[in-house]
């Protein structure tokens, strides 16, 4: 093993056991380049707030507007365990094409309620246009007692894999049990910033079993924003592989939600560099007054005057055009609850 990687990964170890004290996950990465860790970032998940917050997307909002495109393609990001789809996108979207991890997708499997399913992910990036190495393993066993930290109380590894045995037991996989019942659907809602996209997004993620939800308006985060910047192609094609990994390991309901929806080409650019096969897409474009936009960037402590050049976009052919003015959260995902169980059909 690479003498180096085991001193980095060691750093995340570090980094990862800090996050675990504090009451968070333990999770820990670091971006190295010529010899040097340029930054560091830790876990800052907080559930209950709804912040995504994991170490290696902490670590991708630091080097985003410091590092130049040069130095970010030679550097490596090491991280204590192989990073969520999400995670790697953002990597991806920085131009990082080298991802050392210390615990494997199979080995942190161990701790989750399902089995790892392998998935080509190196392919699918490759597929996209997206170079990028995965490392996986490094000093593995001493990553795994990383965990013994996860969320602030001590617990012997083997308890916590004894404990998830237990309920492997009893839990349906449902990658297993139901992807042949059932037709993967992919939900797009797009719409103006401040129209409402992500509260929906995520009221309705949270109203469905066995799905998975990507903001993809994450994948477009740098500074200054400009969506003429070419870099952000990027970001078109890190949305594509988390949409594709998604859809490929089973999930029946795959939300996703973005204000570069609103533009078909790169909608349609978006969709096309989608490689799962087998589901159907089920489209909505929210919109409202631009009265009560103002007074939602207002709320939202938003500087300057509002713009309202995503809002007088028109929808996109075959959307579902919602309207939210005067309308609770709840009374929208009602709404679109209805038309997309109404698409769904079960395959005996």
């Amino acid at each position: 093993m690479d003498e180096n990687h085991a001193k980095y990964m060691k750093r995340c170890y570090e980094l990862a056991v800090s996050a675990g004290k504090k009451g968070h996950d333990t999770f820990g990465a670091v971006l190295v380049h010529d010899g040097e860790i340029l930054e560091e970032a830790e876990n800052t998940a907080d559930y209950a707030r709804r912040i995504f917050g994991h170490a290696e997307f902490n670590l991708v909002h630091k080097c985003a507007d410091k590092y130049s495109d040069e130095i970010l393609e030679h550097a490596v990001v090491y991280t204590s365990c192989a990073p969520c789809e999400r995670c790697l996108a953002a990597i991806a979207s920085l131009g990082v094409h080298r991802i050392v991890c210390g615990v494997s997708y199979k080995a942190f499997s161990r701790l989750l309620p399902f089995d790892d399913r392998a998935v080509d992910r190196e392919g699918l990036l490759r597929q996209l246009g997206i170079r990028m190495t995965l490392t996986e393993s490094v000093l593995e066993e001493e990553g795994m007692r990383v965990f013994e930290w996860w969320g602030g109380e001590y617990r012997p590894l083997e308890e916590l894999i004894a404990e998830m045995d237990e309920v492997k037991k009893t839990v349906v996989n449902p990658i297993r049990g139901r992807e042949d019942s059932m037709r993967k659907k992919l939900i797009l809602i797009s719409g103006s910033p401040c129209v409402g996209k992500t509260a929906v997004g995520t009221r309705l993620f949270e109203s469905y079993d066995n799905s998975a939800y990507l903001d993809g308006d994450w994948c477009w985060c740098v500074h200054p924003f400009s969506v003429t910047d070419s870099r952000l192609r990027n970001g078109d094609r890190s949305m594509s592989f988390v949409l594709s990994n998604y859809l490929d390991t089973g999930f029946e309901y795959v939300f996703f939600t973005s204000v570069v929806l609103t533009d078909p080409i790169i909608r349609e650019n978006i969709l096309k560099g989608i490689t799962a096969k087998d589901y159907e897409t089920v489209a909505f474009t929210l919109t409202c007054s631009e009265e009560t936009l103002k007074k939602r960037h207002d709320r939202r402590g938003d500087k300057g005057e509002t713009n309202y050049y995503w809002l007088h976009l028109s929808p996109c052919p075959g959307d579902i055009v919602i309207d939210t003015d005067n309308r609770s959260i709840r009374e929208v995902v009602r709404e679109m609850k209805k038309e997309i169980d109404a698409r769904t059909v079960h395959h005996d």
